[in-house]
This record gives structure tokens, sequence and C-alpha cells, in this order.
């Protein structure tokens, strides 16, 4: 009974600790080092690439330490890493020292990125009530929106009279989560209850860190399902980020400025907080055999919407790729948790990320590069064409097994 309450206060602890985590302040880091600290897309775009190579090289390690010493620990780690990035930001003169700090920044993501997730659901598996994880996951990420946004208004407010803050604010809020870090209780991780209905085959927990490594490897390839999922949302979200990020200069360019351009983000928001909150229903619409079309559709839309040039188009594309954005991490995280055992889950939504970050690290640098040498509206147009071919081969693959099925 005791483990009981504990657990449910994980869960609790754990929407706060979602809410501050995810809390918007820094949204505008791309303004921040265009507009404060000097550096041109170009560089802005190998300083991303620098995030996402230490992301690649320390993700699936970062799961495994969780799965190897808990999930507590590994936040509280993360935390640290990022009170140091934000230092550097604050500080930073040169392209070197933003370096650092993306590559700090960078480690605290990896040491958040599945680590929670994993945490949640095995707080809910150690409650039996892992089927409820869609619907609470859902009600996270809903808090997660409102947060975001919050954190976007506050920051434009803070760019134009000392965009520093944003980072003194942040150091505060990484203080504030080691607080509820602490307050929380580590799952106990038993052997998965569905192993033989999934794709698990460890033998017990706490197993050694290379055990737990050599067969995360072995699961993705021995599952052709749980690896399709993880290349699909990757390669869509690191398109809807990329276009997310550079989105701030694009308003920059149409003549707004900090202020203008956190309300403008806050404004499109408002949909994708809806978003977040109704992606069950939404997953339950499209269902696994609709998503494989529908979402590159929507993402290549708002794309292409966003290099008409139409102002009103333009906000309509920026609000298709928020809905988008919102709704995906829900229904990715359900899917991609529904396959993996108990004993390599932090290690598994690790090598998720993983695929994410590898896409980043290509994609980012060639679009800022592309908006440099011609314009934001000719880099839209060739993400949009990017993602028709992308999602027109997943619908085939798709299409392909159902009436192999049939």
């Amino acid at each position: 009974m005791e483990n009981h309450t504990s657990l449910h206060n994980n869960i609790s602890l754990a929407k706060k600790y979602a809410f501050i985590q995810y809390f918007g302040i820094t949204s505008l880091w791309l303004l921040y080092l265009s507009s404060f600290k000097g550096m041109s897309l170009v560089q802005i775009g190998f300083l991303e690439a620098i995030f996402h190579i230490t992301s690649f090289v320390f993700e699936v390690p970062s799961g495994a330490l969780a799965d190897r010493f808990g999930y507590k620990k590994i936040l509280l780690f993360g935390k640290v890493m990022a009170i140091i990035s934000s230092i550097g930001m604050i500080y930073g003169q040169s392209f070197s020292h933003f370096a650092i700090a993306f590559a700090f920044s960078a480690l605290s993501y990896n040491f958040n990125s599945g680590t929670y997730e994993a945490l949640v659901f095995e707080s809910m598996k150690g409650l039996e009530e892992e089927s409820g994880y869609l619907d609470k996951l859902a009600h996270i990420n809903f808090l997660i929106e409102i947060s975001a946004q919050s954190g976007v208004i506050l920051a434009g407010i803070l760019a134009d009279a000392f965009f520093p803050a944003v980072y003194m604010v942040n150091i505060l809020l990484c203080i504030l989560n080691m607080f509820l870090i602490s307050r929380m209780v580590e799952p106990v991780k038993g052997p998965s209850l569905q192993v033989s209905e999934t794709v698990g085959f460890s033998e017990k927990v706490g197993q050694s860190y290379t055990r737990i490594l050599g067969n995360a490897w072995r699961l993705l390839k021995r599952h052709k399902e749980l690896r399709g999922w993880i290349l699909f949302f990757a390669l869509l979200d690191s398109f809807a980020a990329t276009y997310y990020f550079y989105f701030q200069n694009y308003l920059s360019v149409l003549g707004y400025n900090g202020k203008a351009t956190s309300f403008y983000l806050f404004a499109a928001a408002l949909f994708g907080i809806f978003g977040a909150k109704f992606s069950p229903a939404i997953e339950q619409k499209l269902q696994k055999k609709r998503i494989p079309y529908v979402f590159p559709a929507v993402v290549s839309l708002a794309l292409l919407l966003s290099a008409s040039g139409n102002r009103l188009l333009i906000f309509g594309g920026f609000v298709l790729s928020i809905i988008f954005s919102a709704v995906s991490p829900t229904i990715a995280n359900a899917y991609i948790n529904q396959l993996i055992p108990s004993e390599e889950r932090a290690t598994l939504l690790s090598a998720n990320s993983m695929a994410y970050s590898l896409c980043m690290i290509i994609l980012f640098p060639v679009i800022g590069g592309v908006i440099n040498l011609l314009d934001f509206r000719i880099a839209y147009l060739l993400m949009a064409l990017a993602i028709i071919l992308v999602g027109g081969s997943f619908a085939t693959i798709a299409i392909n097994r159902i009436r192999s099925r049939g």
C-alpha cells in the first residue's frame, strides 16, 4: 500500500516536473544567438549539429545508465548539465563558447529523454495502470504545451528588456526541478509482463551495462515494427523542429520584434494545446494504418503554406506544424512504449531520441545553409518536397504490409 502511494506520488510529481522542464523560457534561443550574440545562420546550424552529434553519441549510453543505476540519479545529473549550459549561454562570446554550451545542453537533453518517460511508465506499471499510459501522457503533454507557450511569452518580454535573463530564469527552474526529483521514488522494475507478446527477451533487471546495450541492438534488429516507428517519427519530428526553430528568424525577416514573435508563437500554440489534449481521440480516429499517410501530409502542407509568402497562409502553415508537434510525441511514445520490455525501456527510448538526433545532425545545418544562400521560402519548399518523397515511401510500405496481412 505504501509503495502504491509512493508511485501515485511519482506521477503527481512527474506532472510538476514536466511543467517546469518544458517551460519555454529558452525557446527563442535561435533569435538570441543571431540578434544578441551575433551568430550567423550557418554558425547556428553547426551549433545545432554539435548539439545533436553530442546527443547521438551519448543518447543510448545515458539510457543504459538509467536502466542500470536508476532514473532519479540520471535526471538529477541532467539538471546539473542544464545549469552549466545556461551559464555558458549567458557568458559566451564566441562560436567555441557556444559549442561547449550546446554540448552540455545535449547531455542535459540526453539524461532527460527516455528516462522521464520510462519513470512515468514504470510507475504506472507498478500500479497496474499501464493501459492508461496514452491518456496520462496526453494530459502531461497538454500541461507541457501550456507551460511551453507561457515560457515563450515571458521569453519575448525578456528579449526586448534583457535577453540573457531567460537563461538566469532557466537556472532557477533547474534547481526547482532537482527538488522535485529528490521527492520521487525509484520504481521497481520487474520482468516484462508482456514479453511473449511484444519483443522482450531480457532475463532480469540490473543487467550489466554492455548487456543492456547488446540487447537493445538485437531488439531493434529483430523487430521491424519498432524500428519502423522510430525512423518514421524521427524523420517527421526533425523536419517539424527545423521548420519551427528557423521560423523565429523568418518572423524577424517579416518585421516582428522579440515580443511580437513570442505572441505570434503563443497565438499559434493555442491550437497545439488542444491538439495535445485530444491526441488520444486523434489516434483512435486515424489508427496505425492511416498515420503513415496523414502525418507526412500535414507536415508537407505546413511547409508549402509557409513557402507561399502570404502572411495568413504562413500563419495557417505554422498552426498545422504546431498541432503536429503537439500530437506526434504522445502517439509516438505510446506506440513505441507498447513494444519495449521494462528492462530496456530507458535504453530503447534513448535509441529513439538518437535516431532523431541523427536526422537533425544532417538536416539543420543543411537548411541553414540553404536559407543563407537563397531564402526561407525556397528552403521550406525543398523541405516539403522531401517530406512528400519520404511520406510516399512510408505509405507504400504501409499499403504493402496491410495487403500482405489481408
